[in-house]
């Protein structure tokens, strides 16, 4: 262990401590130790691993502050691992001088508007814990090229871009976990344009990270429309904001060939791809899950609430699976979002066991406004079911068909327990459509037709038309029910 003040670091928040810090990095033992104090640094401070050997930078307990005034990052990791994770790909030379350098208990926060937190650059089995980096512009990049990282027990807050910013990085196997990650003004965490492979997001705080005075902030940003994002998991997380000009809880944007794939049936892979979200609370954003040409993705098991123009956005998407989510709150008529759910050109998707209640508020612009006015609305789909959902006091309708080919909608409930009732209709089909088939579903009451199918756009069966008998709407009183089968 080598402590920095033992090279002529001071720790004052006065004088300029670079040079000894960096001293101690190249010449001092494996752990470098930054004692109480608060530290002046005005130029980045370089770990070449392949110079000096294992590495480990870490505060005494927290108690160590960095005070950044230079350019580009506080901390630059810097290896030569040019491999994979698989072992024969990794040389001797990294497990003997280059593995698993560690950033532990740091406070580090930046006094230039260039000024970023902590940059890795080829490393093997990075460990960043129990660290705080707050004004700088992004708190963690990953650039080039990085395997195996840990991030986890950490706070990344107030910060001008992005907490975790993977920037055009060939990254596999990395998992954040049980931090902090909020008030970044463009992205909590956001990945662009890399090869990014194996990525866990699990048992996180990811919030408000927006700028109420720009456009497209998100809390979770996978842009994989110049690169790939594939093989993600994002569990079990917190992942709220305030609304803002096209922001997105969690946005996810796949090339468009994904999009072409889906509507020729080909199996060729998406750019962004086999992703779940699942035990998440999400909420409090103009939408919530904003998804483009992403393939093979699984929503499942969240509880997602208030997005003033959608809860879900899906275009272009392939194997999308929505199980067992509940949708809608309000807290009272000022909080009257629209929190609906929208699959525009979608091919091969399920949505299934979902609870939707009480959606459609003041529904804000969007390029298809027909898909505001229901609780579901399946845009030129195919090869799609919506099944046993349980859709109460929807907008104008409970699920919407306009256009597309062989969709379902089976065995769902959609019924109006708002006095009086203000639905139209429970299910609505129309537009160039053909061979959908409405069965086993429980309608009711509504102000029109519970069932408006356009000629010759599907098959209706088995459904029942159920009508209260009280202002409480009494379940059970069947008043009728539809012919066994309607011709197309």
């Amino acid at each position: 262990m080598s402590d920095v003040r033992h090279f002529g670091a001071v720790g004052d928040g006065k004088r300029d401590d670079t040079e000894a810090i960096q001293h101690a990095i190249d010449e001092g033992d494996g752990e470098i130790l930054f004692s109480p104090g608060t530290y002046v640094v005005r130029r980045t401070l370089v770990v070449e691993l392949s110079r000096t050997g294992l590495r480990s930078l870490r505060g005494e307990g927290g108690t160590a502050r960095l005070i950044f005034e230079g350019d580009g990052p506080a901390i630059r990791l810097l290896g030569q691992h040019q491999g994979t994770s698989d072992p024969p790909t990794v040389k001797p030379a990294t497990w003997l001088h280059e593995r698993m350098p560690q950033i532990v208990g740091l406070e580090i926060i930046g006094a230039n508007p260039n000024a970023d937190g902590i940059e890795l650059r080829r490393t093997m089995q990075a460990i960043i814990q129990r660290v705080l980096i707050r004004r700088v512009r992004h708190g963690i990049r990953l650039t080039e090229r990085n395997r195996n990282m840990l991030i986890s027990a950490s706070h990344i807050y107030d910060n001008t871009g992005c907490g975790i910013f993977i920037d055009r990085c060939n990254l596999h196997q990395m998992i954040v976990s049980a931090c902090h990650i909020s008030f970044n003004r463009q992205a909590g965490i956001h990945s662009r344009d890399g090869d990014l492979h194996n990525l866990q997001i699990t048992g996180n705080d990811i919030e408000y990270n927006y700028d109420p005075a720009q456009r497209g902030a998100a809390d979770i940003f996978f842009d994989a429309r110049k690169g790939v994002a594939s093989e993600i998991t994002i569990a079990s997380n917190t992942i709220q904001a305030r609304v803002s000009e096209d922001g997105a809880n969690i946005r996810i944007l796949g090339a468009a060939p994904a999009a072409e794939a889906a509507r020729s049936g080909a199996a060729l892979p998406g750019s962004a791809r086999l992703i779940s979200i699942t035990g998440n609370v999400i909420g409090s954003q103009n939408t919530n899950l904003q998804l483009h040409d992403v393939d093979g993705i699984a929503i499942v098991g969240n509880t997602i609430y208030d997005g003033r123009q959608h809860a879900i956005a899906a275009r272009g998407c392939l194997r999308l699976s929505v199980g067992t989510n509940t949708f809608g709150w309000r807290l009272g008529p000022e909080r009257q979002m629209n929190d609906t759910i929208v699959l525009d050109h979608c091919r091969n998707s399920l949505l299934h066991g979902l609870t939707i209640h009480d959606v459609g508020g003041s529904p804000a612009k969007t390029e298809r406004p027909e898909s505001q006015t229901a609780a579901i609305s399946l845009l030129d789909c195919r090869d799609t079911s919506v099944s046993q959902c349980q859709i109460t006091s929807p907008p104008e309708v409970g699920i919407r068909l306009r256009g597309g080919h062989a969709c379902r909608v089976d065995s769902n409930t959609i019924v109006d327990r708002r006095q009086p009732p203000r639905m139209q209709a429970a299910i609505d089909v129309a537009g160039q459509a053909g061979s959908h088939l409405v069965q086993n579903n429980l309608l009711g009451p509504t102000i029109n037709d519970p069932i408006r199918i356009a000629p010759g756009t599907a098959t209706i069966r088995g459904n029942t038309i159920a009508t209260p008998t009280s202002p409480q709407h009494t379940p059970g009183e069947i008043e009728q029910q539809t012919p066994e089968t309607r011709p197309q």
